[in-house]
């Protein structure tokens, strides 16, 4: 029998049993030596196991349930036993002071192969989530300083430094992003300040072509020009024109593309290059209005400006696709019909939610821009409807635990639907929780601390029916409730 069984067919009842009549019998004393031996071995089994466990835990699943079976001992046994618990649970102690002392150096080694073997040796463990956790922070944090560093470097006009700590945070995103995928967001702010940075200088540029295009139409067909103007001015102009027609086509698939599947960082940078280059635009068209230009190239740039997406119609497209999103957002509901029948999706139901949540919150960035919604308010009214829904998942939980053992079939699943979309919305919502994690550990703990009471009432009940009435009380809720089919417990 294994020792979490130990409350079906308490050890303390057989020995009392073996006390009765070990003076009749020798064969009695062998017995029950050889059922200590084996309990003792049990229990130790358990201890090992414990020692072993990966990451080092003072509450693994070893531990627990050597500490529900001893209960169920005769008291030299137990007390022996609670003593080598005791040397167990210090021994384990130690071993999580040096793991957690090895885990910072790996951390801070700024070897990024270490760092990145960090999360394939701690991914094959169980109960691992508070390293990853860790270790993903620790991480963010060195990409967050260099980040700094860069802006710091551009504000210094030390174009050099600021290149060499990018090329550092490429390593960090080709080494460790599909372990801390937030690297991504980084370096797409960094490639988008680069891009800027360089625009900024072509920019100026144009503005200075600008001026020579304007001195050559004022004196067209004049002497002038060909004594001033350098022979292969119209080879480079048209060269010029090509380029920039081709820039204008990349900007505006770009564009499209980011707003297709709300790409928010691209969606910053498209707003970022057109509002730069906003007044350089309406000076080509005005100049072309003015000057009643008629050479072809400066013709089909101009024309090509007035078909590009406006910054005006860019804020108005972005502003539409944020409101759809919030409205979905706060029309969702967490359990429809769909997910009833197709409960084991739930997963990538919260997955998928979680991917819109995130394009709420990353869109902020662009709040900065002249839209006419308010992203904030938007993400504050969807997150508030989110939590009354969650709310409300965990209120019918709580109604049904409060009537446990008197539930029906419907009800157990009821509680099931509910409970496994509390679990899935705990694992897979990044962008909030609403302390989800404390209620499913809540709803556990009243589960757990039930069956508890249950154990520890069988000891003092003294008909057979009311022993009876409560075991069946323990087998309903372990044969129905999935929380008990999914772990040791």
């Amino acid at each position: 029998m294994d020792i979490i069984s130990y409350h079906l067919n308490p050890p303390t009842d057989i020995f009392a049993k073996f006390h009765q009549v070990n003076s009749t019998n020798n064969i009695y004393n062998e017995a029950a030596t050889k059922i200590t031996n084996n309990i003792f071995v049990k229990f130790r089994k358990e201890l090992d196991d414990a020692k072993s466990y990966k990451p080092p835990n003072l509450d693994n699943i070893h531990i627990r349930k050597f500490e529900i079976g001893v209960k169920y001992l005769p008291e030299g046994m137990r007390v022996a036993l609670e003593t080598e618990l005791k040397n167990c649970k210090d021994y384990i102690s130690l071993l999580l002071r040096d793991n957690d002392l090895e885990f910072d150096r790996k951390l801070k080694s700024g070897d990024l192969n270490v760092m990145k073997n960090i999360f394939q040796e701690y991914r094959k463990m169980p109960g691992i989530q508070e390293y990853i956790y860790k270790a993903r922070e620790s991480i963010l944090k060195q990409v967050q300083d260099i980040v700094l560093h860069v802006n710091q470097n551009f504000e210094q006009q030390d174009i050099r430094k600021a290149l060499d700590n990018v090329k550092k945070l490429y390593n960090y995103k080709i080494e460790l992003v599909d372990n801390v995928s937030e690297i991504n967001q980084s370096y797409l702010e960094i490639q988008s300040l680069i891009k800027i940075k360089f625009d900024e200088a072509y920019s100026r540029f144009m503005n200075r072509f600008l001026k020579f295009m304007k001195f050559r139409n004022e004196n067209i067909n004049q002497s002038i020009l060909i004594d001033i103007l350098p022979k292969d001015f119209d080879e480079k102009l048209n060269t010029f024109s090509s380029g920039i027609l081709e820039y204008f086509k990349y900007q505006q698939k770009t564009y499209k593309d980011a707003l297709e599947v709300l790409d928010i960082q691209s969606l910053k940078t498209s707003l970022e290059t057109i509002q730069q280059w906003n007044s350089l635009f309406v000076k080509m068209k005005t100049y072309d209005n003015l000057h009643n230009i008629n050479d072809e190239s400066i013709k089909t740039i101009v024309k090509a400006l007035t078909e590009l997406t406006s910054y005006a119609n860019l804020l108005d497209s972005i502003s539409q696709k944020i409101e759809k999103l919030g409205e979905e957002l706060m029309n969702q509901e967490l359990i429809d019909d769909q997910k009833k029948e197709y409960i084991q999706h739930r997963d990538e139901f919260y997955k998928k939610l979680n991917e819109k949540y995130s394009y709420l919150n990353k869109a902020k960035i662009l709040s900065r821009f002249s839209l006419r919604v308010d992203i904030y308010k938007i993400e504050e009214n969807c997150l508030e409807s989110l939590k009354e829904k969650i709310m409300q998942i965990y209120s019918v939980i709580e109604k049904l635990l409060e009537r446990i053992p008197q539930l029906t079939r419907e009800d157990y699943e009821n509680f099931n639907l509910n409970y496994v979309d509390l679990v899935s919305f705990k694992q897979e919502m990044k962008v909030t929780n609403f302390e989800v994690n404390k209620k499913v550990e809540k709803i556990e703990k009243v589960l757990l601390e039930k069956i508890e009471k249950w154990q520890s009432s069988i000891a003092s009940e003294t008909t057979i029916e009311n022993i009876a009435t409560i075991l069946m009380n323990m087998k309903s809720i372990s044969n129905n409730i999935l929380l008990f089919k999914t772990t040791d417990l």
